[in-house]
């Protein structure tokens, strides 16, 4: 009898085991380079899509943005793909002989691809992928701006707009004349704090209509708009408005912001997350107001866009275009970034963040630099070129601050690494 009881124990488990093997067999198991607390967006989707599909588990691996360059050539070069990969707009002409071509899942859902990227905002449908082929999903758009301590600003007696009432945005002069006047009544070592970074330099060259390469992605930084630009930034790190070491060391803006060296940082829409934390943690006040202006007035567009990559495991496949069909509708986008705090590429979606300070950041300052920026001010950005001459834009300007140089030399370097990306030296 204690036999076969012994027998009915052993065969109960060995059944358990059974069932759950074919339980853990149905669940399929995903990769995706992105999400972790730097890329709160593919998170907030990745756990939304969870929630409504128990069947797929979808393992995110963050990256730093600064090395993803070198990353994503070590995967092509490798051939070892993950499913999934968050890609923002400089990186996704250079993807996308190696993404899922996502235009069988879309006329599976009744559309035509032009149909399909007419539903996002025109700044980011141009990333979704080439004429007639779509390869990636747009999962939010951004723009730069500028982030201040409020009360350090409101201190000295001085508040940028749309905060003052104006209905114009500041000169660049009247921007870096209240620079100094809250540093010096702050008593801060800088005033304004910018990362190491091709896309932050590139806003600030628009502002005088100046850009490294133009729609062709022929070289385009040879002017005398640059020139002046190129000198005025450089003067900024001599006059100790912006950190030399931000640049020169990686010392990191966020932080310098946050601790109270600097009184304004250069970012963008995507920090509001950030900028919502740090109030509850230190009950300090920030607020985003309008990038100025020389001869041009807007907010450098940009954003992310998720895509699969062909691995040839069509199952995987399956579900991953699946997943990316799902976040292109109203649904998906807004369980991805409303909490995020993230604005939604959909055409028209306006998202309530159950948040005053949120729902005034994207309505007065967002949305109107969002709506003044040009197609040229994306279209530049979008070819493979660009994304190859990103760490030597960065160079440059470091270069320029250790060694003294001015516009001409840091144009010369530029356009140095320019004809060695195109010439494929």
């Amino acid at each position: 009898m204690f036999f076969v009881k012994r027998v009915f124990w052993i065969t109960g488990i060995l059944l358990v085991f059974v069932i759950a093997g074919f339980t853990f067999a149905d669940v399929i198991n995903l990769t995706i380079l992105g999400g972790g607390p730097a890329d709160p967006i593919t998170t907030a989707a990745v756990q939304a899509y969870e929630k409504l599909n128990p069947d797929v588990h979808i393992t995110m691996s963050p990256y730093v943005y600064a090395s993803f360059n070198e990353k994503l050539t070590t995967l092509i070069l490798g051939h070892q793909f993950p499913d999934l990969v968050t890609l923002t707009t400089a990186y996704v002409r250079k993807a996308a002989p190696y993404l899922l071509n996502l235009n069988p899942y879309i006329e599976q859902e009744g559309l035509t691809p032009e149909e399909f990227t007419d539903q996002f905002v025109p700044s980011m449908a141009v990333f979704a992928g080439a004429t007639g082929v779509v390869y990636a999903v747009p999962d939010q758009v951004t723009v730069q701006t500028m982030w201040i301590n409020k009360t350090m600003w409101e201190k000295a007696g001085i508040l940028p707009p749309p905060l003052n009432g104006q209905t114009t945005p500041w000169t660049w002069n009247q921007w870096k004349s209240a620079l100094e006047t809250v540093k010096k009544v702050n008593k801060l070592p800088y005033a304004l704090g910018m990362v190491a970074s091709s896309d932050r330099f590139y806003g600030f060259l628009t502002m005088y209509g100046a850009s490294y390469l133009n729609d062709q992605a022929q070289f385009t930084l040879d002017t005398p708009q640059a020139v002046e630009a190129i000198n005025e930034f450089l003067s900024l790190f001599r006059d100790k408005i912006i950190p030399p070491a931000e640049w020169l060391t990686g010392e990191n803006p966020e932080t310098d912001f946050f601790s109270g060296i600097t009184a304004a940082w250069w970012s963008g829409s995507w920090r509001v997350y950030d900028i919502l934390n740090q109030e509850k943690a230190t009950g300090n006040s920030y607020a985003a107001v309008w990038t100025p202006k020389v001869v041009n007035w807007f907010g450098v567009p940009g954003g992310d866009v998720i895509a699969a990559f062909n691995t040839g495991n069509k199952v995987k496949e399956d579900a991953a275009a699946k997943f990316l069909m799902w976040l292109a509708t109203k649904e998906g986008e807004e369980a991805a970034n409303k909490p995020s705090y993230n604005i939604s590429p959909y055409l028209g979606q306006k998202i309530d963040y159950e948040n005053s300070e949120v729902n005034e950041w994207v309505n007065e300052v967002f949305a109107p630099e969002i709506a003044a920026a040009p197609a040229w001010s994306m279209i530049s950005r979008s070819s493979n070129i660009y994304a190859e001459l990103y760490s030597v834009n960065v160079k440059a300007i470091q270069s320029a601050i250790a060694n003294n140089w001015n516009a001409n030399q840091v144009i010369q370097y530029i356009r140095s690494g320019y004809d060695k990306i195109v010439s494929g030296q």
